[in-house]
């Protein structure tokens, strides 16, 4: 697979409030998390390096480097329960159905309605997702200008956010800042 998605190789983690997403993925009780558009694994690393040893991380992206550098350091730090695939979210996605109890999408939400493909890949990330589940979404505040992240006019609110990700069965629990330019919104799959 050769294409990139529109971020590619750009990522969020080092702007967010790291202690404030723990503590809010810390209040679940999470087994199976997926990191859907993964990029090369920060995200994921974080959550493993945070969370009990037993949970299991499956890692997906449409980009293909990506996950060949984050395949390399799996093996060099010596990570266990970490599975990655090369996937696009917009089509049928390789994690079995209804198994994961969390999903974050991170600062991605914005490119999938920028490409036209936020819907089907909601109805992908959906069918994952067990019922009673949690999604963390995090994106970058409309209201501050950029840099860093998009330009204004294709950053989300938490309200567009919530509205879009209705129709897919997820209700918003609650929306706080992650810092001066990202905010994490956290729904329940009903």
């Amino acid at each position: 697979m050769s294409e990139k998605p529109t971020a590619h190789g750009k990522t969020s983690f080092d702007i967010i409030d790291q202690k404030i997403l723990l503590s809010e993925i810390k209040d679940f009780n999470h087994e199976i998390i997926a990191d859907f558009a993964c990029g090369v694994g920060n995200y994921s690393f974080f959550l493993k390096e945070n969370l009990p040893e037993n949970k299991l991380i499956y890692a997906l992206d449409l980009w293909e480097e990506g996950i060949d550098i984050f395949n390399f350091n799996i093996k060099e730090k010596n990570t266990e329960n970490i599975k990655t695939f090369c996937s696009d979210l917009s089509k049928p996605l390789p994690v079995p159905f209804e198994s994961v109890d969390a999903g974050i999408l991170a600062t991605v939400a914005h490119d999938l309605m920028r490409d036209n493909v936020f819907e089907k890949a909601a109805l992908n990330i959906t069918k994952t997702l067990k019922k009673n589940s949690s999604l963390f979404v995090i994106e970058f505040k409309k209201e501050v200008e950029p840099p860093p992240g998009p330009p204004a006019n294709i950053r989300i609110s938490h309200r567009k956010l919530s509205e879009n990700l209705k129709s897919f069965g997820f209700e918003a629990k609650k929306t706080l800042s992650l810092g001066q330019f990202t905010y994490l919104s956290i729904f329940n799959k009903k």
